[in-house]
């Protein structure tokens, strides 16, 4: 299941955020500072009411981690939902959030708990020639905004047959008439860097 969530008030920071972005990095040259783009983040499914209502804390950063990032002391984000879901312990939740990046620092090593680097708006770390990065930090909360949580179930695995024993294959796992599996999450169509 997808839930979609907009709190006003955070909508307005990111607005006002994004219009700061837009006097920093004029013209068409500055478009591609300035534009917002889809990112996945992994947290605790305990985090997500607490997200969606009043943006991440900063002040948590580092917490689960204990080296404040890897790329510096910020809240992570991927391109690649499959990325971003090796993070986040047991109760795993993903939300699918519009983030400004701005003008990003491309890390090229570890530096644990950095601070952002003066003259950027975050840091990318595996950047690729399309400009995905597999990771994304962001150091002002302004520049973020949580829109979809996004549920899912992991498929548990098919059984096998025990040594020697015959196996007779099953239908496609259908219940009640209706097709089960699991909706795979891709990543949406946007441009990034340019």
């Amino acid at each position: 299941r997808v839930h979609y969530y907009v709190q006003p008030t955070l909508l307005r920071r990111f607005t006002a955020y994004r219009a700061e972005l837009a006097a920093k990095y004029p013209g068409a040259g500055g478009k591609k500072y300035r534009d917002p783009i889809w990112v996945f983040h992994t947290t605790d499914n305990a985090n997500v009411l607490s997200i969606m209502d009043n943006n991440f804390d900063l002040t948590r950063v580092g917490r689960s981690t204990r080296h404040g990032g890897k790329f510096g002391s910020g809240i992570y984000f991927s391109d690649f939902p499959n990325y971003s879901l090796q993070y986040g312990g047991q109760n795993k939740a993903l939300l699918m959030c519009y983030v400004l990046p701005g003008k990003e620092f491309k890390c090229t090593r570890i530096d644990e708990g950095r601070a952002q680097k003066s003259g950027y708006d975050s840091h990318v770390y595996k950047s690729n020639d399309e400009g995905y990065g597999k990771e994304l930090c962001i150091f002002n909360t302004n520049q973020t905004l949580p829109v979809f949580h996004i549920e899912f179930e992991e498929k548990a695995a098919e059984p096998q047959p025990a040594v020697g024993g015959s196996h007779q294959p099953r239908s496609a796992g259908t219940r009640g008439g209706h097709q089960q599996g699991s909706a795979g999450v891709g990543t949406p169509g946007h441009a990034r860097g340019g």
